[in-house]
């Protein structure tokens, strides 16, 4: 064990030297996050969803702020995204400023559809997720991506995930990962197996990198639409809109065929903690959103339209209004990335993420690969 977690530490600062010496060589800047992002020593917190969640008592840094335990089972949202018809909830804000924000969100939400060509224990999965970079950079769930290191398992482009826009999803592009933390794979991938799998949601994120149109004759935008981010969370109480492409009702079929955008406006409900008084997941409440495959969906704060979160799980019950939906935080995200020596989203969005990709691909995602692989094969 300590051998593996050598190895893993020295592979992921290998990476962070690769991409610093590219920078200092070159100077590009290719996806540069605004330099304007407040530092508040805020953590994102990760959002769980099927499972009820017990959380420890309060915080006593920040009494408004909840710890939510390692040991808290809670459901990821990784089977099934989507909705039969498109759905917004206007409760606030209103009128015309309510449909832009609504639009701009929607514009920059992404379905995230693996298939598999044959049967076996990987199951397919439909979930969601954010552009966050006019180059293409898409933010989702790890225990969403992961899929996309098995596209040759058990056999040469067995699984096929794709990046799908539009309401209904409609295919689009090609996407390969440009970074999924190793300590998530470590932590959860025997639940790659499960019809149900359970986690705390803690580094539950990814990002995946746009490499081309699935229609050859099509090129990709010079532009993608995206969302600008933010760490800044405001306090329980604040108005957030939501937005991804739930399917927790609806057969597969229906999703492969006729899958919807969904969003509604909510407000944050609770905060909560994976250990400290920083702000780690949000607890949004009931609402369409809180189904299985809105995993990796947008949570956009209504002040200035900046992406502050993205959706992980929920509590589980019979309806959605019952249910609690949450989302870990761009902060958890930021603290998380300097935490394995990338020096958080601004420095590591900073660098070329054709670059990037490789050295994660050819450095990394072998032996996150190889994890996931032992995993399926104790079944």
């Amino acid at each position: 064990m300590f051998l593996e977690a050598f190895s893993r530490e020295f592979l992921t600062a290998v990476m962070a030297f690769f991409i610093a010496l590219y920078t200092l060589l070159t100077g590009t800047l290719m996806a540069v996050v605004p330099a304007s992002l407040p530092s508040q020593n805020m953590s994102a917190v990760y959002a769980t969803t099927t499972l009820p969640v017990s959380p420890s008592p309060l915080s006593k840094s920040n009494p408004s702020v909840q710890k939510i335990s390692n040991s808290s089972a809670v459901k990821n949202q990784n089977t099934a995204v989507g909705s039969v018809s498109p759905v917004l909830s206007t409760s606030s804000p209103t009128g015309e400023n309510s449909q832009e924000l609504n639009d701009q969100t929607r514009a920059a939400v992404v379905n995230l559809l693996c298939t598999t060509n044959a049967g076996g224990y990987l199951h397919p999965i439909s979930g969601s997720g954010v552009l966050i970079d006019s180059h293409g950079i898409i933010l989702t769930n790890a225990h969403v991506a992961e899929y996309f290191l098995l596209r040759d398992y058990p056999t040469p482009g067995n699984v096929n995930c794709i990046v799908r826009t539009g309401s209904p999803a409609q295919p689009a592009y090609n996407a390969e990962v440009l970074y999924l933390p190793p300590n998530w794979i470590s932590a959860n991938a025997s639940e790659i197996t499960s019809q149900q799998p359970t986690g705390t949601g803690e580094n539950d994120y990814a990002f995946l990198l746009i490499t081309g149109s699935i229609d050859p004759s099509i090129s990709p935008p010079d532009v993608f639409p995206f969302l600008t981010m933010s760490t800044d969370v405001s306090g329980v109480g604040a108005p957030v809109l939501l937005a991804a492409y739930p399917a927790g009702f609806i057969g597969g079929v229906t999703i492969e065929m006729n899958l919807y955008a969904s969003s509604a406006f909510t407000t944050i409900q609770k905060l909560y903690s994976f250990g400290g008084s920083s702000v780690d997941v949000l607890s949004l409440g009931g609402s369409v959103l809180a189904q299985a495959g809105s995993s990796g969906g947008a949570v956009v704060s209504t002040d200035d339209g900046s992406l502050i979160g993205i959706i992980t799980t929920d509590t589980a019950s019979n309806t959605t209004a019952g249910r609690d939906l949450h989302a870990i935080t761009l902060g958890h995200v930021d603290r998380s990335l300097q935490a394995e020596g990338l020096g958080g989203i601004d420095s590591f969005l900073s660098n070329n993420p054709v670059d990037t990709a490789n050295v994660f691909n050819t450095t990394i995602a072998p032996e996150l690969k190889q994890e996931l692989i032992n995993a399926l094969q104790q079944h």
